[in-house]
């Protein structure tokens, strides 16, 4: 149903002039405790000797005082107003390491279209699609002034979850963007990491110098911290419930959502945040404690988001279903990646190309096309007619040329035997492969998509070579030897790539190819397989 009937913009003002209206209040509450702290500090010092107190001075502020404080707690909250909305979502993305999707990538593309489907049921809401390459489970929701409103995922959910399980989460973050409530969490959160980083300024400065007069100060700010925290934690569960009800909504189907809510708190969160600010902006709390699944009013006052069970019961009781009923079926439910092909479709290599005097081939047609000595004046013919032509008088081959001019494909040379390289799928990645030698060109960012998933069957061969990698690494203890220098030229650049080693499988010791300029990784035969499995954990 489209929510282009509800009328959001009376009660956005409302909300951003009484989040406002509470920054200055707590701006106001944590002056007052720093000025009774710091007057605190100095009486104590008086009775050490070491400072004398004069009438001047008083625990409790004058009338006057307080004007002071709170003129200056207005223009405190309007800086800090500013500061929050400035390039607040790129900010928060950097924190959460949260990258944009990559098109060509095959699961990121079927994340793309759930957005564009949910976008649609939204009444048209502009959302940008966001991946964390992480196993953890979780997702997220921000927005901005601009109307810029973002929707992350992590890898580990998109991988984990089919398409019903993933329209449930995507229609729950929608949900959030819908109700306009992204961006009120957003700049509480900032509110919050203020005190945060101030506290820990004032602990490592009272470690450093062992200064006990610090510490009233220290409980100001504490304080400070404690009320932002709490702010937080009203503003996330009012929001948490509602959006789980627009979800419903969005896809008519509570158990899409009742489902991933099930798996995400059985898995691991990502407990990866410096600390709890940010938490508000997720489906789940990131960092999982018990008190999130408690009831009762210490629980109400205390955590960022309701109990899973309680939303679970309530997204099961619209379902007309009950919890002892559904446990059992969503555990024995197996993982269906709707719309994603595991492998491509082979190509008829049936075509050949003229290479100065000599024939080869056969080839199939994206092979020809990213030949780097094959252009649309090529001669070229196909096996069943031998007719020859220039490559662009055969309209499948002058497409595929078309294709790599107007999106600027590289075509790489391998740089262990100079064949071409050619464009493939690995776990819904695409990379650059070897026909001939089996290494792969992967990009940084790209192995990293890769390590996350798990789709890949290992042999009993490829096992037998990791135990080969951790018996070597066992004999050096663990530390690392001296890199050795590589051999190999990077196929983007020409530099001389680095030999070194692959830092994310410590204590093993896996030496890769690398090229610091272009962010390519050359990985010989099977050592993505390796790297993969002992990033999994494997052994």
């Amino acid at each position: 149903m489209p929510f282009s009937f509800i009328d959001i913009e009376t009660k956005q003002s409302r909300k951003i002039i009484l989040l406002f209206l509470t920054l200055v209040i707590f701006y106001f509450i944590g002056f007052l405790l720093i000025y009774s702290a710091s007057e605190l500090t100095i009486f104590i010092e008086s009775i050490r000797g070491s400072h004398q107190w004069h009438k001047t001075h008083s625990i409790l502020p004058s009338f006057q005082t307080i004007l002071i404080l709170l003129a200056t707690s207005f223009l405190a909250a309007l800086v800090h107003w500013m500061l929050s909305i400035r390039n607040m979502i790129n900010r928060m993305l950097s924190v959460i390491r949260a990258k944009p999707i990559d098109p060509e990538d095959r699961y990121h593309l079927l994340f793309k279209n759930i957005v564009d489907e949910v976008s649609v049921a939204t009444g048209g809401i502009k959302i940008e699609p966001y991946v964390v390459a992480s196993r953890y489970l979780n997702a997220f929701a921000l927005s901005d002034f601009h109307g810029r409103s973002i929707i992350g995922i992590s890898e580990g959910l998109l991988l984990k979850m089919n398409r019903r399980q993933l329209e449930g989460v995507i229609a729950h973050e929608a949900g959030h963007l819908v109700w306009d409530d992204c961006l009120p969490a957003t700049v509480s959160c900032s509110m919050a990491a203020v005190y945060a980083g101030l506290l820990r300024m004032i602990v490592s400065d009272q470690e450093r110098a062992r200064l006990p007069a610090s510490l009233p100060l220290m409980v100001a700010v504490f304080i400070m911290r404690f009320l932002t925290l709490f702010l937080n934690t009203w503003i996330s569960r009012e929001r948490e419930i509602r959006a789980d009800a627009t979800a419903v909504r969005l896809t008519r189907d509570p158990l899409s959502l009742a489902e991933p809510l099930y798996l995400i708190s059985r898995d691991w969160r990502g407990d990866f945040l410096p600390s709890d600010e940010l938490a508000p902006i997720f489906i789940v709390n990131p960092i999982e404690r018990k008190l999130e699944e408690s009831y009762g009013m210490f629980a109400d006052l205390f955590t960022t988001h309701p109990p899973i069970r309680k939303r679970i019961d309530i997204l099961l009781d619209m379902g007309h279903t009950d919890f002892k009923t559904f446990e059992p079926n969503v555990k024995e439910k197996a993982k269906i990646q709707d719309e994603i092909p595991i492998s491509v479709p082979k190509e008829e290599k049936t075509w050949y190309a003229l290479n100065g005097k000599i024939w080869q081939g056969p080839f199939s047609p994206s092979e020809l096309s990213s030949l780097k000595w094959t252009d649309p004046f090529t001669w070229m013919t196909r096996a069943h007619d031998m007719k020859v032509r220039s490559a662009f008088e055969f309209e499948e081959i002058n497409s595929l040329f078309k294709k790599r001019l107007s999106s600027h494909l590289p075509v790489y040379t391998c740089p262990a035997c100079k064949n071409s390289l050619e464009r493939v799928y690995y776990e819904g990645v695409p990379i650059w492969r070897c026909k001939e030698c089996k290494g792969r060109l992967v990009k940084t960012e790209q192995l990293s998509r890769i390590i996350v998933r798990e789709e890949m069957m290992f042999t009993e061969q490829l096992k037998e070579k990791v135990k080969q990698v951790r018996l070597s690494s066992l004999k050096n203890k663990g530390r690392y030897i001296k890199e050795p220098p590589s051999a190999l030229t990077c196929p983007a650049c020409g530099n001389i790539m680095h030999r070194t080693f692959y830092r994310a499988v410590h204590p093993y010791h896996m030496e890769i190819d690398t090229c610091r300029m272009c962010s390519l990784f050359w990985l010989d035969q099977d050592e993505l397989e390796i790297i993969q499995y002992l990033t999994q954990g494997r052994l």
